[in-house]
């Protein structure tokens, strides 16, 4: 491993080292269960149009081109900024509506 990806690696283990305590401080019931993750839940995939797709425990969490849903949702945002959750279309069908 090269010098430069040692200290990008060392920088995220020093950020999540961080936000972890400030969990035990600010919110100790969640510290709990977030100290207890020795392995990622994530990792990025292809959705079924081709696009990157963040899958979550091997769901797709957007279902479709997550950097096109994204795009479009800033854009319908500026396009008439509001506080509410405007969601694009493949959203509808994906672990969203999914239960347990």
């Amino acid at each position: 491993m090269q010098a430069e990806q040692t200290c990008e690696l060392d920088a995220e283990q020093t950020a999540f080292d961080e936000n972890l305590a400030a969990f035990k401080v600010f919110a100790p019931h969640l510290y709990v269960r977030l100290a207890a993750i020795d392995a990622p839940n994530t990792f990025l995939g292809l959705a079924a149009d081709g696009g990157l797709d963040l899958l979550f425990r091997g769901h797709g969490l957007y279902g479709c081109d997550a950097v096109g849903y994204a795009e479009a949702q800033v854009r319908d945002f500026f396009a008439a900024p509001t506080r509410e959750s405007k969601f694009v279309e493949c959203r509808e069908s994906q672990m969203w509506q999914r239960s347990g």
